[in-house]
């Protein structure tokens, strides 16, 4: 019934096999899940990197080698409410796999640097940010980030953000003056960039954090944890936010 459930949200045979294979390993190595599926390595690429796009799996460098772990928990229930699909048995049964991700997820110790490609893949940052709940600092967003993720999505994190008491300093980039007054609030400052200025990369400093992305169309980001690295952000953002202007 959960291969069942798990089709009709959009998922393929060999996906499934892989993704579930996946959540019993708590994460591995591409040969872990060689291993455990007796599946070819193609085959194990080519359908962990559907699942990346999908938003459900995500990768990290250890030791120079892709380890491969399932997401938050939180975007199962995401997956859900995104499709049009939405019988009440699988969704207990989704919630069920939801569940088991939370006790078997494992991190690799040596997580540092984590991608993100597509735009639900991207939109996991923001929800990164928002469940870590510290100060931020962003650097160079783009018209693209807004018309990619919808005003709808940056208001509702916008929302989020004030109930948290979080606190942000922004640098838009110039053509995103006239939608940067709908976010302003007391929690929030922000100044622009000169006109002339328009980067496609966007830099978010949070914690020990740094995310990097780029509004391209099919978005991709990098999430670093490194409090040397944030630091070292930090203070390229402190230089920026002088030379800039409300």
């Amino acid at each position: 019934m959960l291969k069942d459930a798990l089709k009709l949200y959009g998922l393929n045979e060999n996906e499934i096999i892989v993704f579930l294979a996946l959540i019993e390993l708590g994460g591995g190595f591409a040969k872990d899940l060689i291993e455990y599926t007796k599946f070819h390595k193609n085959i194990i690429y080519d359908n962990i990197y559907k699942l990346i796009d999908k938003g459900l799996v995500s990768e990290a460098l250890v030791d120079n080698k892709k380890f491969f772990s399932s997401e938050s928990p939180d975007v199962i229930t995401e997956f859900i409410s995104n499709t049009q699909k939405k019988f009440t048995l699988y969704k207990k049964e989704m919630e069920l796999l939801k569940k088991k991700i939370q006790e078997k997820q494992k991190a690799p110790s040596k997580t540092q640097i984590k991608m993100f490609t597509g735009i639900e893949g991207v939109k996991q940052i923001f929800r990164h940010e928002l469940d870590i709940g510290k100060d931020y600092f962003v650097i160079g967003a783009p018209k693209e980030s807004v018309e990619l993720c919808g005003e709808l999505f940056w208001k509702s994190f916008n929302v989020r953000q004030r109930k948290s008491g979080m606190k942000g300093k922004i640098i838009f980039n110039e053509s995103l003056r006239d939608f940067g007054k709908v976010l302003e609030n007391d929690l929030i400052e922000i100044r622009f960039f000169e006109k002339m200025f328009e980067p496609l990369t966007e830099i978010m400093i949070y914690d020990k954090f740094v995310a990097t992305i780029v509004w391209s169309k099919e978005p991709v980001g990098t999430l670093i944890e490194n409090e040397e690295v944030a630091k070292s952000y930090k203070k390229y953002f402190d230089i920026l936010w002088m030379q800039t202007k409300k």
